[in-house]
């Protein structure tokens, strides 16, 4: 059966409010699928991500090193942590990745040294549950929480019982309290953007620590970057000669770049781990643990509610026919689409919700999300929550325009801090479609403000913030003047321009939906030619969308199968289709169907 049928042809596709009788939809989903690839070959950059739907973190097994942005490829067979993930691609890499790692044997503490072997057979990857027993004997479980993690490490009889906790390539600070059976500390996220910002967690376990000392990396930051030959040897499983790491026995505090703490258990130990961190603070992490975890006394009370919340999520919709494996394919996928935005609020001791602001690093009332990107998602995904997830959406929409409030601007890219990734202004198409779909929390005046301010500002600003971060970017509007001028973006002169012409008549669209909303005749007027702008870098004589100069001229040599060039990861092929407010008049300009 084609995908066609798949979707057409199965015998229902419902809605639903809630879990569906009493399916567990999570037993169809296997969290590995996407994993088999490299920084040289992709086969999905996907990572075998354990949480609840949209959570503030997730938690995943890691076969590479401490920022390899591959953090778990299927062809590994070693893992090295079990990680706090944020990870949207393997090409922005991670933050705020605090590692747990149970260890046994002689004690290594090093991210590119350590690791322990397994095999797939011995592997359940589900995604409110994982779980792995090392050829070494010690079995690892964990489901977590929206902001936390519920982990049970069991130890083999008659070998050391070690685990480390590693803040990662950043500066940490740690402290351990070995009577209260407790870790406190927080990591900067130091990586670029993120510099100075903290994430603060807490850990608690509940058997008898039996030794404890803390140790520092003082290789880093030689490795920091997974470009270097030496993180490609780490990610590729071979382990550089490196010098050994500064061991403190005893030490019950640390405070250093790229360091932590390990605690020695009595062999055979079975030890159950909660943790739960804050982007706010060290308190808040605290409030984080008691409202989510510290009522938890067993591993399975956790695993049952992150069983329930993921069966709700995956339960909204039913699908029937097919075959096994198509089934597993289809909530394999849905659930990946559950992952991000993550939710970035936290709630405080009277349950209501607040949230750091990473751009301005203060803190606001209300719901807050981050980790996306509008130009990955805003053609499929979030029209696909407004469906799902009204109420979420309700609570996001109103996110992206108190971000307009406090930032400035309309974001385009979070992922922890704005990024202004890609092209497009798409947050506009997020609000009209949330509109159109009866989420309208929101005055369409205020959002074509919003958006008239992001696309009228000049050249110089937005090539001056593509400068600055070495990309073109989605900050206010890239080539206003001449996409104003002559109606397309020319190229080569501008970067990616016919993709982005394309890109901005569609955004142009929606905010002529929003102006007819809110009765704004001279918005609806501008828009509603604008909207059309897409005619102008379609050449008849080829049959498709291409590059465009700025005398008028198309680019010579096309070839519509040649990848970038006028186009952003894409082709002209891909992009021929790209006019999604006008296939009327996409038929037209073929002159046929």
């Amino acid at each position: 059966m084609g995908i066609k049928h798949l979707i057409y042809a199965t015998v229902a596709v419902a809605l639903l409010a809630s879990c569906a009788g009493s399916t567990d939809y999570t037993s169809l989903v296997d969290t590995r699928i996407g994993t088999e690839s490299c920084f040289v070959l992709s086969y999905g950059n996907t990572y075998p991500a354990t949480g609840r739907p949209f959570g503030m973190n997730l938690w995943s097994p890691q076969t590479g090193a401490h920022g390899d942005g591959w953090k778990y490829t299927y062809q590994s067979d070693e893992i090295r942590a079990f990680s706090q993930a944020h990870q949207c691609s393997p090409w922005t890499r991670d933050y705020a990745a605090l590692a747990l790692f149970p260890e046994t044997g002689e004690l290594e503490v090093l991210s590119a040294q350590r690791g322990a072997k397994f095999s797939h057979e011995d592997e359940t990857a589900q995604p409110q549950y994982y779980s792995v027993t090392f050829r070494n004997g010690i079995m690892t479980e964990m489901s977590p929480t929206e902001r936390g993690n519920h982990l049970r490490f069991t130890y083999p009889e008659g070998s050391p019982a070690y685990l480390i906790i590693d803040g990662g390539h950043c500066e940490s600070e740690m402290n351990i309290d070995p009577e209260g059976l407790k870790v406190t500390g927080c990591m900067d996220m130091g990586r670029r953007r993120h510099k100075g910002s903290m994430c603060w967690f807490v850990l608690t376990f509940d058997r008898p620590v039996k030794s404890f000392g803390a140790w520092h990396d003082p290789n880093i930051p030689a490795l920091v970057r997974y470009k270097t030959p030496d993180m490609l040897a780490a990610a590729l499983g071979d382990k550089p000669d490196l010098a050994p790491a500064e061991m403190m026995p005893g030490a019950d505090a640390v405070e250093e770049f790229n360091s932590g703490i390990y605690i020695v258990f009595e062999p055979g130990t079975a030890v159950q781990v909660k943790v739960a961190s804050s982007f706010i603070s060290a308190e808040q992490a605290e409030q984080n643990y008691r409202s989510e975890l510290a009522s938890h006394s067993s591993f399975e009370q956790t695993l049952e509610e992150g069983t329930k919340a993921w069966n709700d999520a995956l339960g909204r919709i039913a699908v029937e026919g097919g075959t096994d494996e198509q089934l597993r394919t289809f909530y394999a996928c849905l659930y990946h689409a559950n992952l991000f935005p993550r939710m970035f609020h936290e709630y405080d001791a009277e349950g209501e919700p607040h949230h750091f602001d990473p751009n301005t690093r203060e803190v606001y009332p209300g719901y807050g999300f981050n980790d996306i990107g509008y130009w990955d998602a805003f053609r499929s995904q979030f029209p696909l929550y407004n469906i799902l997830f009204p109420a979420m959406q309700e609570r996001y929409v109103r996110s992206i325009m108190e971000s307009y409030e406090h930032d400035g601007y309309l974001p385009s890219w979070p992922f922890y801090r704005e990024t202004f990734g890609m092209i497009g202004n798409h947050a506009i198409s997020l609000l009209a479609d949330a509109w159109a779909k009866g989420i309208r929390c929101f005055d369409p005046k205020d959002a074509l403000k919003a958006y008239d301010e992001q696309i009228s500002g000049d050249d110089a600003v937005a090539l001056e913030q593509q400068q600055k971060l070495g990309y073109q970017t989605s900050f206010g509007r890239y080539g206003a003047v001449p996409y104003k001028d002559k109606g397309y973006l020319p190229y080569p002169e501008y970067q990616y321009g016919t993709a982005v012409t394309l890109e901005y008549a569609y955004d142009d669209f929606c905010a002529w939906t929003l102006a007819r909303a809110a009765g704004d005749s001279e918005c609806e007027e501008r828009f509603g030619k604008s909207m059309y702008n897409y005619r102008n870098v379609f050449d008849p004589k080829v049959g498709y969308m291409r590059g465009r100069g700025a005398d008028g001229g198309w680019t010579p040599d096309f070839n519509p199968i040649a990848w970038g060039g006028p186009f952003i990861e894409g082709n002209a092929m891909h992009y021929n289709w790209s006019v999604f407010q006008d296939v009327r008049g996409l038929i037209d300009l073929y002159g046929s169907e």
